[in-house]
C-alpha cells in the first residue's frame, strides 16, 4: 500500500469524525489606516504542525475558516512592511475570532512577535457562546434521545421521531458524557442552547495518560434507616479509571505521519456499587418451605430467608410468612473506547 493510499484511508475515517470548527478573520491596515491587499497570512497549529494560508483582498480583509480547535501561531507578511507574528492564539469550538492588524513600514525580514494579547473578542456578530443545555453533539453528530416521544405510525409501520421540544442528552447512568467521548448543517433541530463536544486529536509528540478516580465507604457513616434496622452497611465503591495515547501515525518503511496524520486512542472503565434504600417484605417461613411439595418448595426457596421476628404479617405459624429486611448496592459497569484519526492537516 502506497503512502497516498494510506492517507486516503485515514481521510475516510477522519471525515466521519470531523465536526465543529473555529475560524479567524480580520482587517489589515497600513500606517495611514488604508487597507492593504495581497498580504500573506499564515496560521500554524502549535500541536499538530498543520498549516493554512490565505491573502487579504482589495478591502484588506482576510479569513481562515474551518480550523480545528487548538493553539495557533499567526504571521502577517507583506513587502515593504515589518512582519507581525502573534503566538498563543487559543481557538475554542465554534469560535470565529476577529483579529485586526496595523502594519509598520520596514523590511519584511524583520519580525515583530506579539505575546500576551488581550483575549479574543468576536466583534463580527452578536453570538454569545454561553450555553445552558438543550441540544448535544459529539464531533457534529447528534447525541440526543427524544424525551417521552411516541413512535409515529406510517403505512409502512412504526418509526421513531426526534422531538423538536425539550431534549435530554444521550448520557451515561451517572448523567455524564463518559460513554460518548473516550463522538453539513448541525444546528436548528431544537430550540435553546447548542452544546458541542469535540474529541481530542493526537499531536506531533507521543503522549499518554493513566488515571484513577476512586471513592469508598471506609470513612462514611451508615445510612440512618439501615442503622435503625440494625443492618450491615451496604458497600459503596466508585472506580473510574483508564488511559489514553496520542501521536503521529507511523508505519515502519511505509508511512511517516509527522506533521501530517495523527491518532488519539482512549480506553475507560467505570465501576460503581451504589447503596440502595433498605427494603422490608414478607417471605415464606422455614416451616412453610419444609412442608411444601418439592415443586412449590423450589419456588419458595428463591426468596431470601427471614431475618426478623415480627407480627406485621400475622402469626407466622398460621400464615406461613415472616419478615425479611435488607440493604444492598446496585452494581454498574460501563466501558468506553474511542479512536480518532486525523488526515494530513497541511493545505498548500
Amino acid at each position: 500500500m502506497t503512502g497516498h493510499s494510506i492517507v486516503a484511508v485515514f481521510a475516510i475515517f477522519a471525515g466521519i469524525a470531523s465536526g465543529q470548527t473555529a475560524g479567524v478573520s480580520g482587517l489589515i491596515l497600513d500606517p495611514s489606516n488604508s487597507p492593504i491587499s495581497g498580504v500573506e497570512v499564515n496560521i500554524r497549529n502549535e500541536h499538530t504542525g498543520g498549516r493554512r494560508s490565505t491573502s487579504s483582498n482589495t478591502a484588506g480583509l482576510y479569513s481562515l475558516p474551518s480550523l480545528s480547535p487548538g493553539l495557533y501561531r499567526l504571521s502577517i507578511r507583506a513587502i515593504d512592511f515589518e512582519t507581525i507574528v502573534r503566538e498563543g492564539i487559543k481557538l475554542e469550538t465554534g469560535e470565529n475570532a476577529r483579529m485586526d492588524f496595523s502594519l509598520t513600514l520596514g523590511d519584511f525580514r524583520t519580525e515583530v512577535t506579539v505575546h500576551g494579547d488581550p483575549p479574543l473578542i468576536n466583534s463580527a456578530n452578536a453570538s454569545v457562546r454561553t450555553v445552558i443545555a438543550n441540544y448535544f453533539t459529539v464531533d457534529g453528530v447528534s447525541a440526543n434521545f427524544a424525551l417521552m416521544n411516541p413512535l409515529s405510525s406510517t403505512p409502512s409501520g412504526l418509526y421513531p421521531l426526534q422531538a423538536g421540544g425539550a431534549m435530554i442528552p444521550a448520557n451515561s447512568f451517572l448523567g455524564t458524557f463518559s460513554n460518548l467521548v473516550s463522538p453539513a448543517p448541525e444546528f436548528g433541530r431544537s430550540p435553546g442552547a447548542q452544546i458541542g463536544l469535540v474529541t481530542r486529536s493526537g499531536t506531533n509528540r507521543y503522549s499518554g495518560s493513566l488515571f484513577e478516580y476512586f471513592r469508598n465507604d471506609k470513612t462514611d457513616a451508615n445510612d440512618w434507616f439501615v442503622n435503625q434496622q440494625a443492618l450491615p452497611k451496604p458497600p459503596l465503591r466508585f472506580n473510574d479509571f483508564g488511559s489514553s495515547l496520542g501521536g503521529p501515525v507511523r508505519i515502519p518503511h511505509l508511512y511517516d505521519g509527522h506533521d501530517r496524520t495523527f491518532f488519539f486512542l482512549s480506553v475507560k472503565d467505570l465501576l460503581m456499587l451504589q447503596p440502595q434504600p433498605p427494603v422490608s417484605f414478607r417471605v415464606p417461613t422455614l416451616q412453610a418451605r419444609q412442608n411444601a411439595p418439592p415443586l412449590v418448595a423450589a419456588l419458595l426457596n428463591a426468596y431470601p430467608l427471614p431475618n426478623r421476628t415480627s407480627s406485621r404479617f400475622g402469626d407466622p405459624a398460621l400464615t406461613g410468612f415472616s419478615e425479611y429486611a435488607g440493604a444492598a448496592s446496585l452494581k454498574q459497569d460501563q466501558q468506553t473506547y474511542g479512536l480518532r484519526l486525523d488526515p494530513p492537516s497541511t493545505i498548500d
